[in-house]
């Protein structure tokens, strides 16, 4: 294990296109036992709190980037791998109920419901503040074909953001390194300039304030179609329509945007994926099921997958667009008869959007 110091990298990273990514080479490997070093450090910059931390034996750093503040690989015999992951975003992402249903996404599992909530979330009081700890399991072997998924996940609310700290791999590796994670967040802790504020609930602050325009985002303008019925917007959408369709059938339609990559859009377009049931794809295969929609100056990678929810035959229309400090993520989903019924205006709508 070794010691270095970490800048965090702040949320005006640019974007890094997903058609270059590469898979790294996994070998396995023993990891000398040596003395414990001081906490690692990441930097405050931009008025973001000071991190510290202390590696368990055996977690290899790997490049921080887009929203990563730390990552940290994990092998095993047979290629077996994990991801460990810690990333910051302001607010509360949307709540605990929206981050709970997109890791489970990522599992292909189900949302689940605000009445479900308490029996996956366990809070656990530590030196930094109060973490919310969750700890999910694939129903299937989602990794190449063979391999069982979990995700140990906690986050950390603070006045203005919210720390994710995600383990995420081959189930049995990632259930053997459970005490090594919860030594991990054990050892968070902030600057002495920032400790008190990792102990406040950001659901107690008053929501930011946030015009109900339904033609215009903090960066973005557009144009809907008449027929679109405008829903109110959450803390998380910059738009949201309903789009109807037959029998009072309904498609629903978001525009969010995270700041810098959001992680990359491979994982993004996996996490769609998952949605609507659908196998995760490796950077090349989700290259070639994509097309670049390019207008008024921007460049939107569009995605139509279809598959099989809970609620029958699903399609999820999906459009990524990246800026300079920001991704925008243009997505319609619903029935399948619904979403084809309007995919022709959701590509126009597309069209329609303009960066000021």
């Amino acid at each position: 294990m070794f010691t270095r110091r970490l800048l965090l990298v702040s949320a005006s990273a640019l974007f890094l296109p997903f058609l270059g990514c590469r898979e790294a080479k996994i070998a396995s490997y023993r990891v000398k036992k040596e003395a414990t070093p001081p906490p690692i450090v990441s930097a405050a910059a931009g008025g973001i709190p000071q991190l510290l931390w202390k590696a368990p034996p055996g977690w290899q750093e790997q490049p921080a980037g887009g929203v990563r503040v730390a990552s940290f690989l994990v092998t095993a015999d047979g290629g077996r791998k994990a991801d460990m992951s810690v990333t910051q975003f302001p607010g509360n992402v949307g709540g605990d109920l929206a981050n709970i249903n997109r890791w489970r996404g990522q599992l292909q599992l189900a949302p689940i419901s605000e009445a479900e909530l308490s029996k996956l979330v366990t809070p656990l009081d530590l030196p930094s503040g109060q973490f919310q700890l969750t700890e999910l399991v694939s129903d299937t072997p989602v990794l190449d074909g063979k391999y069982r998924a979990r995700i140990l996940g906690a986050w950390l609310k603070q006045p203005e953001r919210t720390w994710f700290f995600k383990l995420a791999g081959e189930s049995d590796l990632v259930n053997a390194q459970r005490d090594a994670f919860q030594a991990f967040l054990r050892s968070v802790t902030f600057g002495p300039e920032q400790a008190q504020a990792a102990a406040v609930d950001v659901s107690t602050l008053p929501p930011p304030s946030a015009p109900l325009s339904t033609t215009s985002g903090r960066d973005l303008t557009w144009t809907a179609p008449a027929t679109w019925t405008v829903k109110p917007l959450g803390q998380m959408r910059k738009g949201s329509f309903s789009l109807p369709g037959a029998g009072g059938s309904e498609a629903d339609l978001s525009i969010i945007a995270f700041p810098g990559d959001a992680g990359g859009i491979a994982e993004n377009l996996n996490r769609w994926r998952g949605q609507v049931k659908l196998d995760p794809l490796s950077p090349t295969e989700l290259a070639s099921s994509a097309h670049t929609l390019a207008n008024a100056g921007l460049r939107f990678t569009v995605v139509d997958y279809v598959g099989t929810t809970a609620n029958g035959p699903t399609r999820l229309l999906g459009a990524v667009l990246p800026l300079e400090k920001e991704t925008y993520f243009i997505k319609l989903m619903g029935p399948e008869p619904v979403v084809t019924q309007h995919k022709e205006a959701f590509m126009e709508f597309l069209k329609t959007i303009k960066a000021p």
